[in-house]
């Protein structure tokens, strides 16, 4: 892989380097193909190089590519999602924290389309 250049020294084509760092990222990954370690290079300083690593579930030995179609949810989002679909099945709006709100909202709906506010309910959608 190395080429001897006119003055004796040794010379490394890019080809060669790329090559060679590709094997240098596949050993890293390798339990044992550095030093006979049975642990991956990065064991034990995930924290110190990834300190969100802990605002999301991911189960050891699993890593997410950027592949714009998934990634990993953050525990603070998904504990969002979970409020809101509890909130959805138990057919609450998000104003019922605040009932006079809630009748306020009616009231005022109603009179702009000449209606009774017992006529007026909140639904999920429109479509």
């Amino acid at each position: 892989m190395s080429h001897t250049a006119s003055n004796g020294t040794k010379t490394m084509s890019r080809r060669d380097l790329i090559t060679r760092a590709g094997g240098l990222a596949v050993a890293a990954v390798v339990p044992g193909a550095i030093s006979g370690s049975k642990e991956p290079a990065w064991a034990g300083v995930a924290q110190e190089f990834f300190p969100r690593k802990d605002d999301f579930s991911i189960p050891e030995g699993i890593t997410y590519l950027n592949g714009a179609y998934m990634h990993p949810m953050p525990n603070k989002v998904r504990d969002a999602v979970r409020d809101y679909n509890d909130r959805r099945g138990g057919f609450t709006t998000q104003t019922s924290a605040d009932p006079d709100l809630d009748n306020r909202v009616k009231a005022e709906f109603a009179s702009l389309i000449n209606a009774k506010t017992t006529e007026i309910s909140y639904i999920p959608n429109t479509t």
